[in-house]
């Protein structure tokens, strides 16, 4: 690319920005700035202009609504829905609900010894321990509820 591309494509960006500026302001003068930018006779310049000035008319201003800003704000910000974890864990305890009591007991078992696995597990606690204290405190389930 040459000095004069480069010097062209620099002047066809100010000029595209400056008639940008007017079509949202609501006044622009088409005329005017090709003759400021000495573009007058360029036909590709007058067919990007006509082309921003259609999509001007087919599109017209709308007002976004609050939570959509809010979403963006929040997006662009890094700020995140902080009630996402209250509504993951309500959920979560909701579809636990619907478990037997024999499920939910085997469940909160689970939970607790991974929970005091990830807590020992670089103090030399065996796991085998835990896994046969945890059996231990299991009610006798006859096969026909250990297989429900």
């Amino acid at each position: 690319m040459n000095a004069s591309n480069s010097q062209y494509e620099i002047i066809l960006q100010n000029l595209l920005a400056d008639h940008a500026d007017g079509l949202l302001k609501g006044v622009v003068s088409t005329t005017a700035l090709l003759t400021r930018y000495g573009l007058t006779g360029d036909l590709y310049v007058k067919n990007l202009i006509h082309i921003a000035e259609q999509i001007q008319m087919a599109m017209p201003e709308v007002d976004p609504s609050e939570a959509f800003v809010a979403a963006l704000y929040a997006q662009l910000v890094g700020e995140h829905d902080h009630n996402m974890f209250d509504r993951l864990m309500a959920w979560r305890l909701e579809r636990l609900r619907h478990l037997s009591p024999h499920m939910q007991l085997l469940g909160g078992l689970t939970l607790t010894a991974g929970l005091y696995w990830i807590v020992t597990r670089g103090r030399g606690v065996n796991i085998q321990s835990v896994v046969k204290a945890a059996g231990d405190l299991l009610p006798t389930l006859s096969s026909s509820e250990r297989s429900a």
